[in-house]
């Protein structure tokens, strides 16, 4: 995935930067976000990301009120968002609001980024 652009978002600061790693070791570029949902927001109108990814472990509505954000967003709806772990029921409430979004977990982030951003 190297040379990719993803945006992570996780509402934990003390976990959000070791969860890019493993995306930083398959060579992607990652901005982290932990706390601010208008900085999101704007840092991937102006410099849109290839696929931002929204961890639904820590405060999945704040998650799911981000994505809604960003499909409603001319700017951002296109840029493909990928829910990420998180309990059963944060999963099946985000998959009822947003049917068509991708959801992994965690363990198969990079495997399934890889499909979708077209990457041997």
């Amino acid at each position: 995935m190297s040379g990719k652009r993803l945006m992570l978002v996780h509402w934990d600061a003390d976990e959000v930067d070791d969860l890019a790693i493993p995306l930083r070791t398959e060579g992607c570029s990652v901005e982290t976000e932990a706390s601010d949902s208008s900085r999101t927001l704007k840092s991937a109108a102006s410099n849109p990301p290839d696929a931002i990814l929204v961890f639904l472990a820590r405060d999945a509505a704040r998650g799911r009120e981000l994505a809604r954000t960003l499909f409603a967003n001319l700017h951002t709806s296109s840029i493909p968002v990928v829910f990420v772990g998180g309990s059963e029921h944060a999963v099946q409430e985000t998959r009822s609001r947003f049917p068509d979004a991708l959801f992994v977990d965690a363990d198969h982030m990079c495997d399934v980024l890889k499909g979708l951003l077209s990457i041997d």
